[in-house]
Protein backbone atom coordinates (compact mmCIF):
# COMPACT_ATOMS: atom_id res chain seq x y z
CA UNK A 1 0.00 0.00 0.00
CA UNK A 2 1.38 3.70 -0.71
CA UNK A 3 -0.31 6.86 0.60
CA UNK A 4 0.48 10.33 -0.85
CA UNK A 5 1.72 12.72 1.95
CA UNK A 6 2.35 15.79 -0.48
CA UNK A 7 -0.84 18.06 0.10
CA UNK A 8 -0.54 17.04 4.56
CA UNK A 9 2.98 17.93 4.15
CA UNK A 10 2.19 21.25 2.38
CA UNK A 11 -0.44 21.99 4.63
CA UNK A 12 1.38 21.17 7.31
CA UNK A 13 4.24 23.53 5.90
CA UNK A 14 2.31 26.37 5.86
CA UNK A 15 0.82 26.49 8.97
CA UNK A 16 5.26 26.54 10.26
CA UNK A 17 5.05 29.30 7.86
CA UNK A 18 2.28 31.13 9.30
CA UNK A 19 2.94 30.72 12.60
CA UNK A 20 6.71 31.90 12.32
CA UNK A 21 5.35 34.49 10.60
CA UNK A 22 2.43 35.56 13.57
CA UNK A 23 5.06 35.29 15.52
CA UNK A 24 7.67 38.06 13.78
CA UNK A 25 4.64 40.19 13.50
CA UNK A 26 3.92 40.07 17.36
CA UNK A 27 7.15 40.45 18.71
CA UNK A 28 8.19 43.22 16.37
CA UNK A 29 4.62 45.65 16.62
CA UNK A 30 5.38 48.67 18.15
CA UNK A 31 2.63 47.62 21.22
CA UNK A 32 2.58 45.10 24.24
CA UNK A 33 1.43 41.76 23.04
CA UNK A 34 -0.57 39.46 25.77
CA UNK A 35 -2.29 36.81 25.58
CA UNK A 36 -3.61 34.70 27.77
CA UNK A 37 -6.59 31.75 28.63
CA UNK A 38 -9.88 31.54 29.68
CA UNK A 39 -8.23 31.17 33.30
CA UNK A 40 -6.34 33.90 32.81
CA UNK A 41 -3.24 32.38 32.83
CA UNK A 42 -0.41 33.89 30.05
CA UNK A 43 0.45 31.98 27.39
CA UNK A 44 2.12 35.10 24.76
CA UNK A 45 3.93 37.76 26.29
CA UNK A 46 6.22 39.71 23.34
CA UNK A 47 9.36 42.26 24.10
CA UNK A 48 7.25 45.12 24.34
CA UNK A 49 5.96 43.69 27.44
CA UNK A 50 8.87 43.01 28.46
CA UNK A 51 10.02 46.90 27.78
CA UNK A 52 6.42 47.93 29.55
CA UNK A 53 6.08 46.00 32.25
CA UNK A 54 9.37 44.51 33.71
CA UNK A 55 8.66 41.37 33.26
CA UNK A 56 10.52 38.95 30.85
CA UNK A 57 8.86 36.15 28.77
CA UNK A 58 10.01 33.37 30.93
CA UNK A 59 8.82 34.73 33.85
CA UNK A 60 5.43 36.03 32.72
CA UNK A 61 4.32 32.48 30.96
CA UNK A 62 1.57 30.81 32.84
CA UNK A 63 1.25 33.46 35.64
CA UNK A 64 -2.14 34.76 36.02
CA UNK A 65 -2.48 37.73 34.36
CA UNK A 66 -4.24 39.61 37.43
CA UNK A 67 -1.38 39.19 39.52
CA UNK A 68 1.43 40.25 37.07
CA UNK A 69 -0.76 43.34 35.49
CA UNK A 70 -3.79 44.38 37.48
CA UNK A 71 -3.43 47.26 40.04
CA UNK A 72 -5.06 44.91 43.98
CA UNK A 73 -8.12 47.16 43.95
CA UNK A 74 -8.97 46.39 40.26
CA UNK A 75 -8.17 42.33 40.31
CA UNK A 76 -11.71 41.14 41.89
CA UNK A 77 -13.10 43.39 39.11
CA UNK A 78 -11.31 42.13 35.93
CA UNK A 79 -12.09 38.37 37.07
CA UNK A 80 -15.45 38.47 37.57
CA UNK A 81 -15.53 39.90 33.64
CA UNK A 82 -13.39 37.42 32.58
CA UNK A 83 -15.54 34.89 34.10
CA UNK A 84 -18.87 36.52 32.77
CA UNK A 85 -17.90 36.21 29.38
CA UNK A 86 -16.52 32.72 29.81
CA UNK A 87 -19.80 31.88 30.95
CA UNK A 88 -21.17 33.13 27.98
CA UNK A 89 -22.40 36.49 29.19
CA UNK A 90 -21.38 39.64 27.31
CA UNK A 91 -18.78 41.88 28.53
CA UNK A 92 -18.08 45.69 27.51
CA UNK A 93 -14.17 45.72 27.26
CA UNK A 94 -13.82 43.11 24.71
CA UNK A 95 -13.60 44.60 20.84
CA UNK A 96 -13.10 48.58 22.05
CA UNK A 97 -10.11 50.53 23.01
CA UNK A 98 -10.17 51.03 26.56
CA UNK A 99 -7.97 53.64 29.03
CA UNK A 100 -7.24 51.71 32.67
CA UNK A 101 -4.59 51.43 35.11
CA UNK A 102 -2.16 48.47 34.94
CA UNK A 103 0.86 48.01 37.01
CA UNK A 104 4.73 47.59 36.17
CA UNK A 105 7.29 44.80 38.07
CA UNK A 106 8.25 47.65 40.45
CA UNK A 107 4.81 48.30 41.66
CA UNK A 108 4.58 51.44 40.17
CA UNK A 109 1.10 52.00 38.16
CA UNK A 110 0.97 53.65 34.75
CA UNK A 111 -1.96 54.54 31.89
CA UNK A 112 -2.38 52.32 29.44
CA UNK A 113 -4.83 51.82 26.48
CA UNK A 114 -6.14 48.04 26.02
CA UNK A 115 -7.51 46.52 22.53
CA UNK A 116 -8.71 42.79 23.88
CA UNK A 117 -10.44 40.19 21.86
CA UNK A 118 -11.45 36.57 22.33
CA UNK A 119 -10.71 33.87 20.09
CA UNK A 120 -12.57 30.54 20.50
CA UNK A 121 -10.45 27.53 20.39
CA UNK A 122 -10.42 23.52 21.11
CA UNK A 123 -10.44 24.04 25.39
CA UNK A 124 -11.92 27.42 25.55
CA UNK A 125 -11.30 30.99 24.52
CA UNK A 126 -7.92 32.77 24.13
CA UNK A 127 -7.58 36.67 24.88
CA UNK A 128 -5.34 38.55 22.94
CA UNK A 129 -4.67 41.96 24.29
CA UNK A 130 -2.59 44.91 22.96
CA UNK A 131 -1.36 47.80 25.18
CA UNK A 132 0.26 51.07 24.86
CA UNK A 133 1.68 52.82 27.33
CA UNK A 134 -0.18 56.82 27.64
CA UNK A 135 2.89 57.63 30.10
CA UNK A 136 4.80 59.77 28.19
CA UNK A 137 1.87 60.72 25.86
CA UNK A 138 -0.39 61.87 29.22
CA UNK A 139 2.83 63.81 29.91
CA UNK A 140 3.20 65.44 26.99
CA UNK A 141 -0.46 66.82 26.59
CA UNK A 142 0.11 67.82 30.29
CA UNK A 143 3.18 69.83 29.04
CA UNK A 144 1.72 71.26 26.05
CA UNK A 145 -1.35 72.66 27.76
CA UNK A 146 0.81 74.58 30.33
CA UNK A 147 2.93 75.99 27.57
CA UNK A 148 -0.83 77.43 26.37
CA UNK A 149 -1.65 78.50 28.99
CA UNK A 150 1.45 80.12 29.61
CA UNK A 151 1.65 81.88 26.65
CA UNK A 152 -2.25 83.43 26.95
CA UNK A 153 -1.28 84.55 29.95
CA UNK A 154 1.81 86.30 28.82
CA UNK A 155 -0.04 87.70 25.93
CA UNK A 156 -2.50 89.38 27.90
CA UNK A 157 -0.03 90.57 30.76
CA UNK A 158 2.23 91.92 28.85
CA UNK A 159 -0.38 94.26 26.73
CA UNK A 160 -1.57 95.26 30.10
CA UNK A 161 1.88 96.20 31.59
CA UNK A 162 2.27 97.71 27.69
CA UNK A 163 -0.75 100.04 28.98
CA UNK A 164 0.18 100.59 32.18
CA UNK A 165 3.72 101.63 31.12
CA UNK A 166 2.68 104.10 28.99
CA UNK A 167 0.46 105.86 31.27
CA UNK A 168 3.23 105.71 33.79
CA UNK A 169 5.58 107.21 31.53
CA UNK A 170 3.14 110.44 31.67
CA UNK A 171 2.40 110.32 35.00
CA UNK A 172 6.19 110.36 36.74
CA UNK A 173 7.44 113.27 34.81
CA UNK A 174 4.65 115.40 35.42
CA UNK A 175 4.99 114.56 39.62
CA UNK A 176 8.50 115.49 39.50
CA UNK A 177 7.53 118.92 37.53
CA UNK A 178 4.82 119.60 40.14
CA UNK A 179 7.15 118.91 42.93
CA UNK A 180 9.98 121.29 41.30
CA UNK A 181 7.45 123.79 40.95
CA UNK A 182 6.08 123.76 44.65
CA UNK A 183 9.43 123.71 46.19
CA UNK A 184 9.39 123.82 49.81
CA UNK A 185 5.25 123.75 49.91
CA UNK A 186 3.75 121.80 52.53
CA UNK A 187 1.53 120.52 50.09
CA UNK A 188 4.85 118.75 48.34
CA UNK A 189 4.75 115.85 51.00
CA UNK A 190 1.56 114.98 48.62
CA UNK A 191 3.51 114.58 45.53
CA UNK A 192 6.15 112.81 46.85
CA UNK A 193 3.69 109.73 48.05
CA UNK A 194 2.01 109.37 44.71
CA UNK A 195 5.65 109.57 43.60
CA UNK A 196 6.60 106.90 45.46
CA UNK A 197 3.39 104.96 44.52
CA UNK A 198 4.21 105.64 40.98
CA UNK A 199 7.53 104.19 41.35
CA UNK A 200 6.30 100.90 42.56
CA UNK A 201 4.20 100.77 39.60
CA UNK A 202 6.35 101.15 37.45
CA UNK A 203 8.70 98.27 38.97
CA UNK A 204 5.81 96.45 38.74
CA UNK A 205 5.16 96.63 35.25
CA UNK A 206 9.13 95.98 34.84
CA UNK A 207 8.23 92.27 36.62
CA UNK A 208 5.11 92.02 34.19
CA UNK A 209 7.06 92.56 31.06
CA UNK A 210 9.52 90.43 31.94
CA UNK A 211 7.22 87.54 32.38
CA UNK A 212 5.53 88.15 29.60
CA UNK A 213 9.41 88.21 27.68
CA UNK A 214 9.21 91.75 26.37
CA UNK A 215 11.47 93.64 28.61
CA UNK A 216 14.82 94.65 26.95
CA UNK A 217 18.03 92.89 28.21
CA UNK A 218 21.16 93.95 28.07
CA UNK A 219 23.26 90.62 26.26
CA UNK A 220 26.71 89.64 26.97
CA UNK A 221 28.98 86.43 27.58
CA UNK A 222 28.55 85.29 31.54
CA UNK A 223 30.74 82.63 33.07
CA UNK A 224 27.75 80.99 35.12
CA UNK A 225 29.97 79.53 38.15
CA UNK A 226 31.75 82.90 38.73
CA UNK A 227 28.73 84.96 38.70
CA UNK A 228 27.27 82.40 41.09
CA UNK A 229 30.27 82.87 43.33
CA UNK A 230 29.71 86.56 43.30
CA UNK A 231 26.36 85.95 44.37
CA UNK A 232 26.87 83.47 47.15
CA UNK A 233 29.36 86.08 49.20
CA UNK A 234 26.14 88.00 50.05
CA UNK A 235 23.68 85.66 50.29
CA UNK A 236 24.38 84.28 53.60
CA UNK A 237 23.06 87.51 55.22
CA UNK A 238 19.68 87.43 53.11
CA UNK A 239 18.99 83.74 54.14
CA UNK A 240 19.46 83.90 57.60
CA UNK A 241 21.18 81.84 60.22
CA UNK A 242 18.48 79.08 59.70
CA UNK A 243 19.35 78.18 56.20
CA UNK A 244 22.73 76.28 55.35
CA UNK A 245 24.17 77.12 51.76
CA UNK A 246 25.98 74.40 49.93
CA UNK A 247 27.39 74.67 46.01
CA UNK A 248 28.01 71.79 43.57
CA UNK A 249 29.20 73.70 40.57
CA UNK A 250 30.24 71.83 37.37
CA UNK A 251 33.90 72.27 35.89
CA UNK A 252 32.42 72.32 32.96
CA UNK A 253 29.61 74.35 33.05
CA UNK A 254 30.89 77.19 31.06
CA UNK A 255 29.30 79.97 29.37
CA UNK A 256 26.03 81.51 28.07
CA UNK A 257 24.92 84.90 26.40
CA UNK A 258 22.14 86.41 28.83
CA UNK A 259 21.78 89.76 30.95
CA UNK A 260 23.93 89.13 33.86
CA UNK A 261 21.77 91.27 36.19
CA UNK A 262 18.21 89.63 35.21
CA UNK A 263 20.27 86.27 35.55
CA UNK A 264 21.61 87.56 39.30
CA UNK A 265 18.18 88.68 40.02
CA UNK A 266 16.26 85.40 38.57
CA UNK A 267 18.91 83.13 40.99
CA UNK A 268 18.58 85.46 43.90
CA UNK A 269 14.20 84.68 43.43
CA UNK A 270 15.05 81.49 43.69
CA UNK A 271 17.38 81.38 46.44
CA UNK A 272 14.73 83.64 48.76
CA UNK A 273 11.79 81.38 47.88
CA UNK A 274 14.01 78.57 49.30
CA UNK A 275 14.66 80.53 52.17
CA UNK A 276 10.25 80.64 52.93
CA UNK A 277 10.14 77.05 52.19
CA UNK A 278 12.19 76.34 55.20
CA UNK A 279 10.93 78.40 57.99
CA UNK A 280 12.56 75.87 60.31
CA UNK A 281 15.77 75.96 58.43
CA UNK A 282 17.60 73.72 56.06
CA UNK A 283 20.00 73.23 52.94
CA UNK A 284 19.80 74.97 50.10
CA UNK A 285 22.08 73.87 47.27
CA UNK A 286 23.03 75.47 44.22
CA UNK A 287 24.55 73.36 41.69
CA UNK A 288 25.44 73.70 37.90
CA UNK A 289 25.96 71.66 35.13
CA UNK A 290 26.12 71.13 31.36
CA UNK A 291 23.91 69.02 28.85
CA UNK A 292 24.99 67.78 25.80
CA UNK A 293 22.21 68.22 22.96
CA UNK A 294 21.44 64.32 23.09
CA UNK A 295 20.87 64.50 26.79
CA UNK A 296 19.27 67.58 27.07
CA UNK A 297 16.60 66.72 24.47
CA UNK A 298 15.96 63.03 25.92
CA UNK A 299 16.01 64.18 29.90
CA UNK A 300 14.39 67.25 29.67
CA UNK A 301 12.73 67.85 25.90
CA UNK A 302 15.23 70.62 25.01
CA UNK A 303 16.20 71.09 21.30
CA UNK A 304 18.77 73.53 19.96
CA UNK A 305 22.15 72.31 21.23
CA UNK A 306 23.88 72.28 24.82
CA UNK A 307 22.61 73.62 27.77
CA UNK A 308 23.87 74.87 31.05
CA UNK A 309 22.13 74.25 34.05
CA UNK A 310 21.86 75.78 36.75
CA UNK A 311 19.83 74.33 40.01
CA UNK A 312 18.34 75.65 43.23
CA UNK A 313 16.95 72.96 45.81
CA UNK A 314 15.97 73.24 49.23
CA UNK A 315 14.88 70.28 52.02
CA UNK A 316 11.42 72.49 52.50
CA UNK A 317 8.22 71.51 53.20
CA UNK A 318 7.65 70.94 49.36
CA UNK A 319 4.66 71.85 46.94
CA UNK A 320 1.42 69.55 45.79
CA UNK A 321 0.78 69.11 42.10
CA UNK A 322 -1.83 71.75 41.87
CA UNK A 323 0.63 74.29 43.36
CA UNK A 324 3.25 73.15 41.36
CA UNK A 325 0.98 73.71 37.77
CA UNK A 326 1.21 77.05 38.84
CA UNK A 327 3.41 78.72 40.53
CA UNK A 328 4.58 80.59 37.27
CA UNK A 329 1.60 82.37 37.12
CA UNK A 330 1.64 86.31 37.33
CA UNK A 331 0.35 87.15 40.86
CA UNK A 332 -0.41 83.31 42.11
CA UNK A 333 1.37 83.00 45.75
CA UNK A 334 1.15 80.50 48.99
CA UNK A 335 2.46 82.94 50.92
CA UNK A 336 0.52 85.00 53.43
CA UNK A 337 -0.87 88.89 52.53
CA UNK A 338 1.60 91.08 52.50
CA UNK A 339 4.62 88.56 52.53
CA UNK A 340 4.75 88.24 48.90
CA UNK A 341 3.78 89.52 45.23
CA UNK A 342 3.41 86.76 43.14
CA UNK A 343 6.09 87.67 40.68
CA UNK A 344 8.90 86.57 41.56
CA UNK A 345 8.66 82.83 40.06
CA UNK A 346 6.65 84.22 37.02
CA UNK A 347 9.38 86.99 36.29
CA UNK A 348 11.97 83.83 36.09
CA UNK A 349 9.96 81.96 33.76
CA UNK A 350 9.52 85.04 31.37
CA UNK A 351 13.85 85.99 31.70
CA UNK A 352 14.64 82.09 31.03
CA UNK A 353 12.05 81.95 28.06
CA UNK A 354 13.38 85.17 26.47
CA UNK A 355 17.05 84.21 26.72
CA UNK A 356 15.87 81.35 24.84
CA UNK A 357 15.92 78.30 27.52
CA UNK A 358 13.70 76.55 29.94
CA UNK A 359 12.59 76.21 33.46
CA UNK A 360 11.84 72.79 34.99
CA UNK A 361 10.94 72.33 38.93
CA UNK A 362 10.36 69.08 40.50
CA UNK A 363 8.92 68.88 44.31
CA UNK A 364 6.52 66.97 46.66
CA UNK A 365 4.94 67.30 49.66
CA UNK A 366 7.51 66.78 52.38
CA UNK A 367 10.25 66.12 49.75
CA UNK A 368 11.17 69.56 49.12
CA UNK A 369 11.52 71.34 45.58
CA UNK A 370 14.34 71.68 42.88
CA UNK A 371 14.02 74.40 40.06
CA UNK A 372 16.52 74.28 36.94
CA UNK A 373 17.12 76.63 35.06
CA UNK A 374 18.39 75.48 31.44
CA UNK A 375 20.52 78.17 29.35
CA UNK A 376 22.06 77.44 25.63
CA UNK A 377 25.99 77.68 26.25
CA UNK A 378 27.69 80.19 24.71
Amino acid sequence: MTRDFTERRKAEQALVESERMARGIINTALDAFVQWDQGGIVCEWNSQAEAIFGWTHEEAIDKPIVGLLIPADRRAAFQAELDRFVAGGETASLGHRLQMEMIRRDGARITIELAATALPRGDGFAFNGFIRDLTDKIVAEAAQRQALKMEAVGQLTGGIAHDFNNLLAAIIPSLELAKLKLGDNPTSKYLDSALRAAERGASLTRQLLSFARKQELVIERVEVNRLIEGICEMLPRTLGPTAQLQTQLGADTGATLSDPNQLELAILNLAINARDAMPDGGVLTIATGSLDAKTAHERWQLIGGDYLMIAVSDTGKGMTDEVRSRVFEPFYTTKGVGKGSGLGLSMVYGFVQQSGGSIAIESAPGEGTTVRLFLPRA
